[in-house]
């Protein structure tokens, strides 16, 4: 058979009949060509259930969201659905992976063939070095796999120190910037926003309230404040952007505290500030700019710093700086999107939807029988009759033509991944 006509067969065999067990194939047909004391380094990322195009630009946009590489380094497409990946290339300590293949639910054997899970575990030193790209996206994009891949700190002390952000120095040369705004888009109460200046390019943090009164009140108190909670995004050494969020001792915490913030834009069906999902869609185009009515009312005259003494009144100058602000917050977006786009060729604002896309599709979309018949790798009429001779409820309900949720339906896959391969 000639080489291009071979290759044309075996592509098409595998959109056709794409599941975990072809993938897995291909993943070892990759490694025999990796020299064998680079293979422990080497993992692989599959989009056999979903479009690869859009995909593979999701998985380079989000993988070096989590790297402190100061190289922007693509994932590689060694097949038709498969990406292969050296944890090295963005810095991941290897057991962020290991910790996260512990709940992997697709590539297992014996749907993927036992030899064959063996020999990729045995080639890369790995008991899970394969996962599907919607689900590695979904667990990396919360906690805690997102600060575990990322290397995060539990407190912001610790953060700070990890990514030089050297606050009291910043503010004894007056480098620091930013505003008080009365609304946000997430912000429940008013908000200070500050700029730091970083080896890696900015820092940005808020300072949240649960109400806008007293000593909550920015205007009020326009340099010495005490927030409950925080949002923080940095420059990440590729020109990236790191997230994080904490609360007013300045511990991390998974989601902000309802009273507090709330992401009324996410398509999710929880509507708390997830991070870091929640921020890469809110800041798909970098920091959003905002109305500093500080700056709007010294301007106008109706606010009056002359009580200040003058080392006050020219802190409060110094920081409330209004259109130079807007101008470096543009020059931080520009920063950050053309590191993106260098990186995936289209905009940051239509990559960050993808992502967003990928993820809540995987998450929240009710798994139907056409798409777990997908997603094992077998027809619907295979899976159907193999359903027949299975007693699991989840999949019971599937034969009858309903969705189910993914957690469910991840329950029940080895029963049904099983059933669908000695259907075929």
């Amino acid at each position: 058979m000639l080489p291009k006509v071979k290759q044309m067969l075996v592509a098409l065999l595998a959109i056709v009949a794409a599941s975990p067990a072809t993938e897995l194939q291909a993943a070892l047909s990759d490694i025999s060509t990796i020299p064998h004391a680079e293979r422990q380094n080497i993992r692989y990322v599959s989009a056999y259930n979903s479009d690869p195009v859009v995909t593979g630009r999701v998985l380079s946009f989000w993988s070096n969201h989590l790297s402190n590489s100061r190289r922007l380094i693509p994932v590689t497409q060694v097949g038709n659905t498969l990406f292969r990946l050296d944890i090295r290339n963005y810095q991941w300590p290897r057991d962020s992976w290991e910790s996260l293949q512990k709940i992997e639910p697709y590539f297992r054997h014996p749907w993927t063939g036992e030899a064959e899970t063996q020999q990729l575990w045995k080639e890369t030193n790995s008991s899970g070095a394969i996962f599907r790209a919607d689900w590695f996206l979904f667990h990396t994009s919360i906690e805690p796999f997102y600060s575990k891949f990322l290397g995060l700190p539990g407190t912001l002390a610790e953060l700070k120190t990890k990514y030089r952000v050297d606050e009291t120095g910043a503010r004894q040369l007056s480098l620091q910037e930013g505003g008080a705004v009365l609304r946000s888009i997430v912000a429940l109460n008013n908000r200070r926003l500050e700029r730091l200046p970083t080896l890696t390019g900015y820092w940005w943090q808020s300072y949240d309230f649960d109400s806008s009164a007293a000593a909550d009140n920015v205007v009020e108190n326009l340099l010495d404040v005490k927030p409950d909670a925080g949002e923080f995004i940095w420059s990440l050494p590729n020109g990236m952007q790191g997230y994080y969020l904490a609360n007013g001792q300045g511990k991390q915490v998974r989601e902000a505290p309802a009273n507090i913030a709330q992401d009324t834009q996410t398509p999710f069906r929880n509507k708390s500030v997830v991070n870091a999902r929640g921020c890469v869609q809110c800041h798909s185009a970098g920091i959003n700019q905002f109305r500093d009515i500080v700056r709007e009312m010294l301007g106008s005259g109706n606010l009056d710093v002359r009580s200040y003494d003058y080392a006050k009144a020219q802190a409060v100058d110094d920081f409330y700086r209004g259109d130079l602000t807007r101008q470096q917050i543009q020059d931080d977006c520009d920063k950050f999107q053309s590191s993106v786009k260098s990186l995936c060729g289209v905009s940051s604002d239509q990559v960050a939807g993808e992502f967003t896309h990928l993820v809540h599709e995987y998450a929240e979309q009710p798994v139907t029988l056409a798409m777990a018949a997908k997603e094992i790798g077998c027809t619907e009429d295979q899976l159907s009759a193999a359903i027949k001779r299975t007693y699991a409820g989840t999949l019971l309900v599937l034969g009858n033509g309903q969705g189910v949720a993914r957690d469910a339906w991840e329950a029940a896959f080895p029963v049904a991944a099983v059933a669908g391969r000695v259907a075929k």
